[in-house]
């Protein structure tokens, strides 16, 4: 279902029930290669999202994720977080030739395996910044900066994810 009022707000609500039969999935526990399970793997919720335009320079955006996921075992699916959350607020001058954006995502109830275990990996929450400056109808100087608190996550069991980190650089749009 969506519900839209105007360009002011953008509504979303999804449904989706997956069934997946004889799923193929790597095997990170024992490194063998891939594994086939046999029998069906389910994943059913809802996803909710939403676009504000709070002024004609900032807008809210945002989706939540409700993922109820199963195993022919009965046990949740691995790195499939039960709950999932993201918002964005961004801004935009009014001559349109800056765009600055701040994004969160969290993420929460997510299991792993281990060798002969599963693992629930820890609940996390991930701020990024990027910004935009328009130098002509062709040309963008760009920067943003991911995961701005530092802080340590896991969305594989053992492998962390990058710290903070920068980037900056210029993007070149061609047209024919």
């Amino acid at each position: 279902m969506e519900y839209l009022r105007g360009d002011k707000l953008r509504l979303e609500l999804v449904w989706f029930d997956q069934d997946v039969e004889d799923a193929i999935e790597f095997d990170s526990s024992n490194w063998s290669g891939y594994l086939q399970l046999d029998g069906r793997s389910n994943s059913r919720g809802l996803e909710l999202s939403t676009e504000i335009r709070l002024s004609e320079q900032w807008q809210l955006t945002g989706n939540y994720t409700y993922n109820d996921t199963e195993l022919p075992d009965g046990q949740q699916r691995l790195r499939r977080p039960r709950n999932l959350f993201n918002t964005g607020l961004s801004w935009r001058s009014r001559e349109e030739q800056v765009d600055l954006h701040a994004f969160l995502r969290v993420s929460r109830n997510a299991v792993d395996q281990s060798a002969a275990e599963r693992v629930p990996l820890d609940d996390f929450e991930v701020l990024d910044f990027s910004a935009r400056y328009h130098i002509s109808d062709t040309l963008q100087l760009y920067a943003r900066v991911e995961n701005v608190l530092d802080k340590d996550y896991q969305e594989v069991f053992n492998y962390y994810t990058p710290g903070r980190a920068a980037y900056i650089g210029f993007r070149m749009q061609f047209s024919n």
